[in-house]
């Protein structure tokens, strides 16, 4: 009867669905996983990296490009509000 029928159509459905759902799950997690490492590897970078250079051409006494006292002024930016850090992550 019809029954039957229509409870087979939803069974074919919601196995169709999980499956969608298993391939969007397999084709996102290695773009977020490579967008976590990113974002790891750019902390890691502008927080523990760049102060270091900032020490030595502080030494120096020379006159830094834009971009250079830019990016300078980003870490210090970070490291001095670790709120917003962790804000623009989630976002």
């Amino acid at each position: 009867g019809t029954l039957g029928e229509s409870l087979q159509y939803i069974s074919r459905h919601y196995d169709w669905e999980r499956q969608l759902k298993q391939k969007v799950m397999s084709a996102i997690s290695y773009p977020l996983f490579l967008l976590l490492m990113m974002n790891i590897f750019f902390l890691v970078t502008i927080l523990f990296i760049i102060p270091s250079f900032e020490k030595v051409f502080t030494t120096m006494h020379i006159t830094l490009p834009l971009m250079t006292r830019a990016l300078f002024a980003l870490g210090q930016g970070l490291k001095s509000h670790p709120l917003m850090v962790i804000a623009i992550h989630c976002v």
